[in-house]
């Protein structure tokens, strides 16, 4: 079994990785708490949170980002990614760019004013 760092997603269970590691449960528990200061479930959850924010940078789509990284549904995985960073998850590519103006906003304010005082002029010559 590869090491949940190299695969976030793969089912992984506190008895998996104890048994993996040679370990009995409750030895893993105290040594996870000890060495990291988060639970065995709490650090995979966060491995799996990084593991998503690589995979969003990359430009992946929610839902395979969410069922990659084993959630049972992109709503279970953006609630999760809400409930811990305090934001939707939003792959890069989906992200707006800012976009250059094709004329500054000084010159768009005149040649607005410009042809308001146009219109103004037309619509007072017909008057008369």
């Amino acid at each position: 079994m590869p090491g949940p760092a190299r695969r976030p997603g793969q089912p992984l269970s506190l008895q998996r990785a104890a048994a993996h590691s040679g370990l009995n449960a409750r030895t893993l528990t105290r040594a996870f708490q000890r060495e990291t200061g988060l639970s065995f479930i709490q650090w995979l959850r966060r491995l799996r949170l990084l593991a998503s924010l690589d995979a969003l940078a990359a430009g992946h789509s929610i839902l395979n980002v969410a069922l990659d990284l084993g959630y049972d549904s992109p709503s279970a995985f953006s609630a999760m990614f809400r409930r811990t960073l305090g934001s939707r998850p939003v792959p890069t590519s989906a992200r707006p760019r800012p976009t250059a103006s094709p004329t500054p906003t000084s010159q768009r304010a005149c040649w607005r004013s410009s042809s308001d005082a146009s219109a103004h002029t037309a619509n007072a010559t017909h008057d008369t």
